[in-house]
C-alpha cells in the first residue's frame, strides 16, 4: 500500500501475479524499485516456493544493482534469532525454521540484508503475526514479514520495527522502515515542433513560399506604418508559411549521456581500483 502522493514518483509499475508486483519510484541519485511480495504458507508444497522465487527472480531482472531495490511482504519464513553476517542482523526473533534457511540463501544469492533484525528493540516490536492458536498461556508470534533492502543501501535505513495494536484489518503487525533517500518528480519528454525546413527543397513548396514573400513585400513597399507594425506583419507572414505551407515536423530532446551501461561500467572500475589499493598497501 503506498500513499496516494508516491504515485507522481512512479515510472513503472509490473504486477506479475497474485503473490508478487514491481513498483519503481525515481529518487536522486537512485531510483527506488519495491517488490512487494505474498510468499506460500508452510503447509504449500515445496514446488509453489520454488515458482514463487523464480518470480522474484524474474521482477529482479528489470532492476539495476546500482538502483536501491527492496523486497517486502510476507515471507512466510523464520529467520530466527541467529545472526548471518551481510544478511541477518543480531535481532532477530524465534527459531530458524526450513523457509528462512531458503530466504537467507535467496538474499545471500542476490545482496540483500533483513532491515528488520538490525535494530534492537522489545520483542513486541520484532514479531509480525500472531497465530490463531496464540493464548495468554500459549505466546505463538512469529517474525515472517520482512523488509529487505541491497547491502549496498543498508546504511539508508535508519530504523525498522512493527507496530503491534494498529488500526488495521490483518492479524500480521505492519512493518515500518525509516529511509533516507530523495525522491525527484518525473520528467515528460518535451517534444518540440519546429518548422520542416527541409520540405522547401520541394519544388512546389518553394514556389508558395516565393509568393507569399513577394506579395508581403508588395504590400509594405511603400506603407506609412511604424517599424513595430511592419515587424508584426512579417513574423505573421513567416509564422502563416510555415503552418500552411512547409508544416512542422517534432523535435525530441536529446537523452541525458550518462546512461545505465556508463553507471556499470564505473562501478565496475571503482570495484577493480579497491582490488588494487587493497593489494598493494604494505
Amino acid at each position: 500500500m503506498a500513499q496516494p502522493n508516491l504515485m507522481e514518483w512512479q515510472s513503472c509499475s509490473i504486477p506479475h501475479s497474485n503473490r508478487s508486483m514491481l513498483l519503481r519510484l525515481e529518487a536522486k541519485p537512485q531510483n527506488i524499485n519495491i517488490i512487494q511480495v505474498y510468499a506460500p504458507t508452510a503447509d504449500k508444497p515445496q514446488n509453489e516456493l520454488d515458482e514463487f522465487y523464480a518470480e522474484v527472480r524474474n521482477l529482479l531482472q528489470y532492476t539495476k544493482k546500482h538502483d536501491i531495490n527492496i523486497i517486502m511482504g510476507d515471507l512466510n519464513a523464520k529467520v530466527g534469532a541467529g545472526e548471518v553476517p551481510g544478511v541477518i542482523g543480531p535481532y532477530g526473533l524465534g527459531v530458524r525454521n526450513e523457509r528462512g534457511e531458503a530466504l537467507i540463501e535467496f538474499c545471500q544469492e542476490h545482496e540483500l540484508v533483513v532491515t528488520n533484525t538490525l535494530f534492537k528493540h522489545h520483542p513486541r516490536r520484532l514479531y509480525t503475526w500472531t497465530s490463531p492458536a496464540h493464548t495468554p498461556d500459549h505466546i505463538v508470534r512469529n517474525q515472517i514479514d520482512y523488509i529487505a533492502i541491497n547491502s549496498r543501501f543498508k546504511n539508508s535505513i535508519k530504523s525498522a520495527q512493527t507496530y503491534p495494536g494498529a488500526d488495521i484489518n490483518s492479524d500480521h503487525n505492519p512493518v515500518i522502515v525509516k529511509m533516507c533517500c530523495n525522491l525527484k518528480k518525473l520528467k515528460k519528454t518535451k517534444i518540440i515542433c519546429r518548422p520542416d525546413i527541409r520540405s522547401i527543397k520541394h519544388p512546389e513548396k518553394r514556389v508558395k513560399v516565393s509568393k507569399a514573400i513577394n506579395r508581403w513585400a508588395e504590400e509594405n513597399f511603400n506603407t506609412t506604418a511604424s517599424v513595430e507594425e511592419v515587424n508584426h506583419a512579417l513574423v505573421r507572414t513567416i509564422t502563416d508559411i510555415n503552418e500552411t505551407i512547409l508544416g512542422q515536423t517534432q523535435y525530441n530532446k536529446r537523452q541525458q549521456w550518462m546512461e545505465d551501461e556508463i553507471l556499470d561500467l564505473m562501478e565496475e572500475r571503482r570495484l577493480r581500483n579497491n582490488s588494487i589499493h587493497t593489494h598493494t598497501m604494505p
